[in-house]
């Protein structure tokens, strides 16, 4: 496994924020979300209560020292909102493939896709939310590690289209060399590879959506 630390990915992010007058460090702020996220946290509002609530050793473990400040809720949401989500994504889900574990000897990956809760469609026209351009509720494909139960990589689901196209990209720029993948039935209508995979390519195994763990009610 990796011994780099999640805190040590958020310092590599980019900061999109104007140098001047910048007071907390993103990766710091970082730092606090994922904390508040593992909390509970839903709201932004909330992860800065949780927040306020860390000891003085938590918060110097996050990058705060003694006497300095929190920063507000609406930096958080500053700081947030100019991440780039893909790039952030693609960093986190690099590290958490360090963090993977095996069953038997081999990788046993499964993927499931979900509407996201509470989302409300776009009422444009707009390609910008990256769905299709009719506005749908986002819907995401991601694949999690059996063993860990980590969150590899997700992916949405482009509207007006199925999960298998989703699927073959979202597999593609791993490498799943002998493992084992599940998937919902619906995902696999017929053995699904994804390409490159000549030889050693990862097993498709089809399973029922009734017996789905990842598809009972919410």
């Amino acid at each position: 496994m990796s011994r780099q630390p999640l805190t040590g990915v958020f310092k590599g992010v980019p900061d999109s924020r104007d140098r001047r007058g910048c007071r907390h460090r993103l990766d710091v702020v970082l730092a606090l979300a994922a904390v508040g996220v593992l909390a509970g946290c839903r709201t932004l509002l909330a992860i800065w209560e949780n927040a306020r609530d860390l000891t003085g050793g938590q918060l110097r473990d996050l990058g705060i020292g003694p006497g300095r400040p929190l920063p507000s809720e609406s930096t958080i949401r500053r700081a947030l909102q100019g991440l780039d989500a893909d790039d952030f994504d693609a960093r986190v889900a690099s590290w958490m493939l360090t963090r993977t574990g095996t069953i038997d000897g081999r990788h046993v990956i499964a993927v499931d896709g979900k509407t996201m809760r509470g989302a409300k469609p776009k009422n444009n026209n707009s390609d910008e939310d990256g769905g299709g351009g009719d506005g749908g509720v986002p819907h995401l494909l991601a694949v999690l590690d059996q063993e860990s139960g980590a969150v590899l990589a997700q992916q949405r689901v482009a509207d007006k289209t199925s999960e298998i196209p989703a699927l073959k990209q979202l597999l593609a720029p791993h490498d799943l060399t002998g493992a084992v993948i599940t998937a919902d039935a619906q995902r696999s209508p017929r053995p699904t590879r994804p390409s490159g995979y000549a030889t050693g390519a990862p097993t498709m195994c089809s399973r029922s959506r009734e017996t789905s763990p990842a598809s009972e009610p919410d």
